[in-house]
C-alpha cells in the first residue's frame, strides 16, 4: 500500500533494480496515466494497480510469471495490455472491470486463466488465446457483453462454470478438441 490512494500521482517509472511490487502498492491512484515497469520486475502483488482508472496502457515484463488476483481490476481506462512472454497464469479477477479494454492477446506462455480474470470487461470484442492455455476458470469472461466470437485452442482441457455467461453479443464459439 506504499502509494495507495495517491490520486495526484500521474506517472510511475519502476527501475530495473526493483524485483517486487507489493500488494495494493498503487491501488486507487485514479490520476495515474503512465506506468513503466523495469525489466527486473518479476512479481506484481495482489491488487497492485487496482482502481487506477486513468491508466490507459500497461506492458508486463517477460520476467513476471503470474499476474496476481485483482492486479489491474477496475482500471476502466485501460485500452492496451501487453503481456510478457514469461506470464504463465492470469489470476483471479486480474483485469475484472477493465471496461475500456477492447482486445487481449494471451501469449503462448499462459497456461491458466483464473476465475473472473476478465469479467465485466464490457468493451472486450476480441480474445486471442495462446496455444498453451489449459484451463479457463469460472466466470473468466462473464459479462464481456461486447465479445462477438472466441476460439478455444486444442490445449484447453477445462472451461469453468459461467466462463462466458452474460456475453450477450457472443455469436460464435469454436471449441478445440481438448475440451472434455
Amino acid at each position: 500500500s506504499a502509494f495507495s490512494g495517491c490520486i495526484g500521482l500521474t506517472s510511475v517509472t519502476i527501475p530495473d533494480s526493483v524485483e517486487t511490487i507489493g500488494y495494493w502498492a498503487f491501488s486507487g491512484c485514479s490520476g495515474l496515466t503512465e506506468v513503466n515497469l523495469g525489466n527486473g520486475v518479476s512479481s506484481i502483488g495482489y491488487a497492485a494497480f487496482s482502481g487506477c482508472s486513468s491508466l490507459t496502457s500497461i506492458t508486463i515484463p517477460d520476467g513476471v510469471g503470474i499476474i496476481e488476483g485483482g492486479t489491474f481490476a477496475d482500471c476502466s481506462g485501460l485500452t492496451e495490455v501487453n503481456l510478457g512472454n514469461g506470464v504463465t497464469s492470469i489470476g483471479y479477477a486480474a483485469f475484472a472491470g477493465c471496461s475500456g479494454l477492447t482486445s487481449i492477446m494471451i501469449p503462448d506462455s499462459v497456461e491458466i486463466i483464473d476465475e473472473a480474470a476478465f469479467s465485466s470487461c464490457s468493451g472486450l470484442t476480441e480474445v486471442n488465446l495462446g496455444s498453451r492455455v489449459s484451463s479457463i476458470g469460472n466466470s473468466a469472461f462473464e459479462g464481456c457483453s461486447g465479445l462477438v466470437s472466441v476460439t478455444i485452442p486444442d490445449s484447453v482441457e477445462t472451461i469453468g462454470y459461467w466462463a462466458f455467461s452474460d456475453c450477450s453479443s457472443l455469436t460464435e464459439v469454436n471449441l478445440g478438441s481438448g475440451v472434455s
